[in-house]
């Protein structure tokens, strides 16, 4: 399993990490308590990824509710971290720094914990404006994470850099990032690494180049349907593509990245209702 199958917002997989055990409690002692919260994270994030973000705080809270009752820390970060970054998501950036700080300052954090808190700091302190704080948190869970992992905080140290005007230092990071990413599989962030780079070409007026990245990205994008990223490539491309002097071609990607939103919208207002249903004990209906 891909290190995308994680149980954070942000990911496409929900398959949590604490199902394995890795709350330090073994998955054959789970109580019924320690079930139920990651049934409620699981829904939680299911809702964030689908926009559905009253719903999703909900569970979240729950969860965490759940998890304090029996001391679960893992369970805990988990459903704290996520409750973070969906406030800084939603632009609700002082409750998402309290709940960040209440969080990483949990006693007894398994160590494969630090890596997502500092990245999920840096990209608080970018919402923030601070990108010098951003770039030395993203640093730090590059150095935290796992080495196969490391395409992850690359990208974001790439987007902070590029943020920041460092253009040739940007895509360094992203091109280490893309080899890192392709070589451990996860496709979500070698579509990212992709896209950054056609960002990087754009800003060098390589346009050419910069199409190629983006197309890269995008057809990975499609193949994980992720409809955000979709219209953020859709998107590039039109700039990309006004800048080379393809105005029709620019006006096409932008139709297309409206579309796409419009209809991404109409969905998740169909499936909202399902979302929004109590849990049942049924192994029929469970989320």
């Amino acid at each position: 399993m891909n290190r995308s199958a994680t149980q954070f917002i942000g990911s496409i997989g929900v398959i949590s990490l604490l199902l394995a055990g890795c709350a330090g409690t073994p998955a054959a002692l789970r109580s019924e308590a320690h079930l139920k919260a990651e049934q409620l994270l699981q829904r939680g994030i299911r809702s964030a990824h689908k926009q559905e973000n009253h719903a999703a705080e909900k569970w979240l809270r729950e969860s965490l509710t759940i998890s304090t009752s029996i001391d679960d820390t893992g369970g805990r970060f988990t459903a704290g971290l996520n409750l973070a970054r969906l406030y800084r998501l939603e632009h609700r950036l002082a409750e998402a720094e309290q709940q960040l700080s209440a969080t990483l300052a949990l006693p007894e954090r398994a160590p494969h914990t630090n890596a997502e808190g500092e990245y999920e700091l840096a990209l608080l302190k970018l919402a923030q404006g601070d990108t010098r704080q951003a770039l030395a948190s993203a640093q730090q869970a590059y150095q935290d994470e796992e080495e196969r992992y490391r395409g992850r905080p690359a990208n974001l140290i790439s987007r902070i850099l590029l943020q920041q005007g460092h253009v040739e230092a940007a895509k360094g990071e992203a091109l280490e990032a893309l080899v890192t990413n392709q070589q451990a599989g996860e496709e979500e962030e070698t579509a990212n690494s992709h896209y950054l780079l056609g960002e990087i070409a754009r800003r060098s007026q390589e346009y050419q180049v910069s199409r190629h990245y983006l197309q890269e990205a995008l057809v990975r994008d499609k193949l994980l349907g992720i409809p955000g990223k979709i219209a953020r490539d859709l998107m590039s491309l039109a700039e990309t593509a006004q800048a080379a002097g393809a105005s029709v071609e620019a006006l096409v990607y932008r139709q297309r990245a409206s579309e796409l939103l419009k209809a991404a919208a109409l969905a998740s207002q169909t499936n909202s209702s399902d979302q929004l249903q109590p849990a049942t004990t049924s192994p029929s209906n469970k989320p």
